[in-house]
């Protein structure tokens, strides 16, 4: 499956990026057998299934022939279109299934605002590769130009057993999709990774239970095993030594969450997530909490925090660790962001105008700056010559300037604003020039 990207960068050079990704996308299908199936998934604000599976590799080359640049970078969209139909019915059984990946921006849709990179993307992005492994689909990554996410990209490759290009420029990437058709025609049925479980924590607790939750790298069921005394060593199933155990949850999800009730006040508890696939089982580090005095629910009292989320859902941005790695806890956000500190008030209000002022906002700094240019502009014509506002024209002009700085105002992170803003300002210059008045004779 061909995954491409056709965002508005896509169109950009002589030749374009995208048509040097065409040819190259048409001369990997060229490798090609006649029972081998082809299909094409394009992706810019949304995600579009172009063509189907099937062996039809000339309808599949005439696709990607016809794609037109456009619009932003929804990396995730795209993946789980090009997992559904891998595994769908359409494809056949027995043969490897192989996505090949290709982009030059960063993940910044369907969360984002189509510009920047946005966390939540990225998480949408490699859990859908998190799927794409569970399913046996291996990812060939391939990132074009300086402006991508090299290790996103990455870890999304390794998640899968896939391989991570890094194309510097249009003219790298016939040699790359070579390079993939000299490993993928003749690559076996991949058989997905063991299962590993990663980021436990202990979200909530109370005097009777406790809230606690872990990450898989697969889609596996949830279960929690747990006691008043420490088990270093393991025992046997199904409780590995632990005198209590929870029911175990049938649903496959990668994020999972549990809440541990008829625990005793003011006792320490030892637990470990448990998860399996069919038939491997798996458990994650020991770890502690103590209960409450009291009714009151406090916060987590093991070595780490978060907060409880559904069980299959995405809480925060998470990176899977690379086999026989450590597990990534997700950065705390500044105070001023969404579950921040609790200072508030004025120092919340002053945080949000710092984490404004970055370079990161660049864009909205520039178009706020022009903005107010604009509406200083405009009061100064008017200061100089009330009677310009008697000449229609003028005050047609006067009012659709001031309505688009308004509408501006609310679409600061967009760059290309900037332009109508500066052909504002040129507009006004000669209205703020100072009026001759004529010799009196």
């Amino acid at each position: 499956m061909i995954v491409m990207d056709v965002s508005g960068s896509m169109g950009y050079g002589v030749p374009t990026k995208l048509s040097q990704a065409q040819t190259a996308a048409n001369s990997f299908i060229d490798n090609l057998r006649s029972d081998d199936q082809s299909g094409l998934v394009s992706f810019s604000w949304t995600a579009t299934l172009n063509k189907g599976l099937s062996n039809d590799h000339a309808a599949t080359k005439s696709v990607i022939d016809g794609l037109v640049a456009g619009g932003a970078t929804n990396i995730s969209d795209a993946l789980d279109k090009a997992n559904q139909e891998l595994i769908s019915v359409a494809s056949a059984p027995n043969v490897a299934k192989i996505e090949i990946f290709l982009t030059d921006g960063i993940a910044n849709r369907p969360n984002g605002d189509g510009s920047r990179e946005n966390p939540a993307d990225v998480a949408l992005a490699l859990a859908e590769s998190l799927e794409a492994a569970e399913n046996g689909i291996r990812i060939f990554a391939v990132g074009l130009g300086s402006d991508v996410n090299k290790t996103m990209l990455q870890t999304m490759a390794n998640n899968t057993n896939g391989s991570y290009y890094f194309a510097p420029t249009n003219d790298d990437l016939a040699g790359i999709f070579n390079q993939i058709a000299s490993e993928t025609c003749r690559t076996a049925i991949y058989v997905a990774p063991p299962i590993i479980i990663f980021n436990s924590r202990i979200a909530a607790v109370s005097n009777t239970s406790a809230s606690v939750s872990w990450y898989t790298n697969i889609s596996a069921t949830s279960r929690v095993v747990y006691d008043t005394v420490s088990h270093a060593s393991l025992g046997t199933a199904p409780n590995y030594g632990y005198a209590y155990s929870t029911d175990e949850n049938s649903n496959k999800v990668i994020f999972h969450s549990f809440t541990i009730t008829g625990l005793i006040p003011s006792t320490a508890y030892y637990w470990r997530p448990v998860s399996h696939t069919s038939p491997e089982e798996v458990q994650g580090e020991e770890m502690s909490f103590s209960t409450a005095a009291t009714e009151e629910i406090g916060g987590p009292t093991g070595p780490t925090g978060g907060t409880e989320e559904g069980a299959g859902g995405i809480p925060e941005e998470v990176v899977p660790p690379e086999e026989g790695g450590q597990p990534i806890t997700p950065p705390t956000p500044p105070i001023g962001e969404a579950g921040g500190g609790g200072q508030g008030g004025l120092g919340a209000f002053l945080a949000a105008i710092g984490n404004f002022f970055n370079l990161n906002n660049l864009c909205a700094i520039i178009n706020l700056i022009l903005v107010i240019l604009v509406i200083l502009g405009l009061l100064a014509a008017l200061g100089r010559n009330r009677k310009l506002m008697k000449d229609k024209r003028l005050r047609i002009l006067f009012i659709c300037i001031a309505i688009a700085a308004i509408i501006i105002l609310f679409y600061l992170q967009v760059c290309w604003l900037a332009y109508l803003l500066v052909l504002a300002l040129i507009a006004l210059i000669p209205l703020l020039r100072k009026k001759e008045v004529p010799p009196q004779l």
